[in-house]
């Protein structure tokens, strides 16, 4: 709307490029910014690494000891929102439709090892969409905790004692290891007998889909 410290001066595919506004009520600190879209993250810290850029967005954990090694500092923030596995509207032949199923996938992935290994324990396991301190947040609901023996009982007793194969599409993004976060939870579901394919989509593909423009390829998405 005109108010921010930086004006678009040229957007094309994959690049940005601003000036700063003259007349505005918080003026920006740098004359000139281009911002790149580099979807890979090892693409994003090498352009870092070589100075080719001045800030690198979304770098997964086991890129801290290199940036801090070459001079840069890494400023950490609280991701806005919790990575979920999604279910659409579910017909009742599907295994998802049973309550038991789902509760099986949840004590089915090691939410802890996921926080540790990927992100260095600085993730926070969640039992709920809302976080603590947004709307909608209730804090006597904790998160599932990793129990593959539960999890196998409940197929069980939902009569897939064998397990199921599903389809799952998810957003391919390389920030935050979130395709990570989803090819650790197939690794883990398929121990308790669930073969989870991951399909990857981009946010316009989700938003197609969401408003019925394209088909789903499942009844499982990220979001």
């Amino acid at each position: 709307i005109g108010t921010g410290p930086f004006m678009v001066t040229s957007w094309t595919p994959g690049k940005i490029e601003l000036v700063a506004a003259e007349n505005t009520w918080r003026p920006a600190g740098v004359a000139r910014m281009e911002i790149f879209g580099l979807p890979e993250e090892a693409a994003r810290l090498q352009a870092l690494l070589s100075d080719q850029v001045d800030i690198a967005l979304g770098l997964n954990s086991d890129a801290f000891d290199q940036v801090e090694a070459a001079g840069h500092r890494m400023a950490l923030t609280d991701a806005p929102g919790t990575r979920v596995l999604n279910f659409r509207s579910i017909p009742e032949d599907s295994p998802f439709h049973d309550k038991r199923v789902r509760q099986a996938m949840n004590f089915g992935v090691n939410l802890e090892a996921i926080s540790e290994n990927l992100h260095d324990g600085k993730s926070v396991r969640g039992g709920q969409v809302a976080k603590p301190g947004q709307f909608g947040h209730n804090p006597n609901i904790k998160p599932y905790t990793y129990d593959p023996d539960r999890a196998k009982a409940l197929l069980a007793e939902a009569g897939y004692p064998e397990g199921f194969k599903a389809v799952a599409e998810i957003i391919a993004s390389g920030a935050g290891g979130y395709t990570e976060i989803y090819q650790i939870m197939a690794n883990d579901l398929l121990k308790i007998g669930v073969e989870l394919e991951l399909l990857q989509m981009t946010i316009p593909d989700l938003v197609g889909k969401l408003f019925g423009r394209a088909k789903w390829a499942g009844f499982a998405f990220d979001m």
